[in-house]
C-alpha cells in the first residue's frame, strides 16, 4: 500500500504491517518517519533491532537467516535494511520476496533507500512485494510555500510562534535544508 508521511500517525493506531519502505532524498523526514515506526514497534513489543547496510555490504543470506531464526530472548525484533542509492541485486531481490511471501509476525522489516525511480524501481519485483504486504512511503523535498507551512507546523508543535519577518529569516537562513531549519526551531 502507498502511504503518505502525514498518514503514518493514523495508520499506526492499527497493528503494524510486516514491512515499511521509506524512500526519498530528504534525510530529516526519512529519519523522523523511521523513528516513529521504531517507537510504535517498541510499544508493540519489538525490543531487538538488527541493521543491515549497503555501506558495509549486505549479506543477503544473513538477512534471510535472521528473519527466519528465533530471537535470542524470544522477543519480537526489527530488521533494518539501509540501501541508500543501491538496490538489491537479483539474489537480494529474491530473498526479499521470499521473506515477504510468508512474513513472521515477530519480525518487522524497515527498508530505507533513496528516491524510487518511477520506471525502474516501481517495476522491480521486490518493491512490488513490499507494496503488496506492507507500506511504501515516499518523502519529497519541501520547497517554496510548502516550506513555510512545514516551518509553521514545526513551530506550533513546539509551542512557538514566529511573525512573518522571523519566518522569512528562517527560510532564508536554512536555504531549504530541513535539518538546519529544524535545528533553528
Amino acid at each position: 500500500m502507498r502511504l503518505r508521511p502525514e498518514q503514518l500517525a493514523k495508520h499506526l493506531t492499527q497493528s503494524l504491517l510486516p514491512v515499511y519502505l521509506v524512500a526519498g532524498d530528504e534525510p530529516l523526514q526519512q529519519g523522523e518517519l523511521l523513528d516513529t515506526l521504531r517507537q510504535a514497534a517498541r510499544e508493540q513489543g519489538f525490543d531487538e533491532r538488527q541493521r543491515f547496510s549497503s555501506d558495509t555490504g549486505i549479506d543477503w543470506n544473513a538477512l534471510l537467516n535472521e528473519s527466519q531464526s528465533m530471537s535470542l530472548f524470544g522477543g519480537r525484533r526489527i530488521l533494518e535494511l539501509v540501501l541508500g542509492e543501491k538496490r538489491p541485486d537479483k539474489a537480494g531481490s529474491q530473498i526479499l520476496r521470499d521473506m515477504l511471501a510468508s512474513p513472521s509476525p515477530d519480525t518487522l522489516l524497515l527498508i530505507r533507500c533513496s528516491r524510487l525511480d518511477r520506471r525502474k524501481d516501481w517495476n522491480s519485483a521486490w518493491v512490488k512485494a513490499v507494496d503488496e504486504v506492507g507500506a511504501v512511503m515516499e518523502v519529497w523535498p519541501v520547497e517554496g510555500p510548502a516550506l513555510r507551512s512545514w516551518l509553521q507546523e514545526r513551530l506550533t508543535s513546539r509551542g512557538l510562534h514566529a511573525n512573518d519577518d522571523a519566518m522569512a529569516l528562517l527560510i532564508e537562513r536554512s536555504e531549504g535544508n530541513l535539518l538546519a531549519a529544524a535545528q533553528e526551531v
